[in-house]
């Protein structure tokens, strides 16, 4: 006996399971309205044009920076966590997130939940 599934049917749970991974958020990227510093901007380019880019963290009032990248062809693994850690020692207490991840900008615009 064949069984077939409804092509509606599948559009549905397709959508379902998809709107579901939406809400599914990395705590250590950012999240919300962010104006970078001029220096901030500055280093973030820096870090784009860099062959291996790894992180990158700023702090949430888009001041403090620090990033990660890689000089070798193989590297080895660079905690997202390291790089908030040291972006924070230069935020004067300023909460750091990661703004980018291996040359794109991954913080999310949208309002904070």
């Amino acid at each position: 006996m064949n069984v077939s599934i409804r092509p509606a049917f599948s559009i549905t749970v397709v959508g379902v399971m998809l709107a579901a991974c939406a809400e599914i958020t990395d705590p250590s990227v950012g999240e919300g309205p962010i104006t970078l510093s001029a220096d901030a901007q500055q280093a973030f380019a820096d870090y784009q044009a860099l062959p291996n880019p790894r992180y990158f963290a700023v702090s949430e009032n888009g001041d403090a920076y620090y990033y990660s990248y890689c000089d070798a062809t193989r590297c080895l693994r660079q905690a997202k966590t390291k790089v908030i850690e040291r972006c924070e020692t230069f935020s004067n207490g300023a909460p750091c997130k990661i703004y980018g991840s291996h040359g794109t900008i991954v913080w999310v615009a949208r309002p904070p939940r």
